[in-house]
């Protein structure tokens, strides 16, 4: 599993903060996902995190996280993965996101 310097973003990580643009506290809020490795496959949305202390950080983001993922159509879920944790599951749909 790879991890990201903060200093370095990708493309799913700059869409979600382009996103929240004008939101500055929300984009404070989701310095967490800096420190992941975000990439496609498969139809799903696969989001590295470092240990299981930040993969319980980002979980607690994924109503935010997902909302411009879903909107652009970018995959069918998300999956939330850290070293020895159990993977999480998040769909990409409307439903979910109206529940956050």
């Amino acid at each position: 599993m790879r991890v990201r310097d903060v200093l370095t973003m990708d493309r799913l990580q700059c869409l979600i903060f382009s996103f929240y643009r004008e939101e500055p506290l929300l984009q404070k809020d989701l310095n967490p996902i800096k420190h992941c490795v975000m990439e496609r496959a498969c139809g799903m949305i696969l989001i590295d995190c470092i240990d299981a202390q930040h993969m319980n950080q980002v979980h607690r983001l994924m109503g935010l996280i997902v909302v411009p993922l879903a909107e652009l159509g970018l995959g069918r879920r998300t999956v939330l993965r850290a070293p020895g944790v159990d993977e999480r599951f998040f769909p990409l749909e409307k439903p979910f996101i109206e529940t956050f």
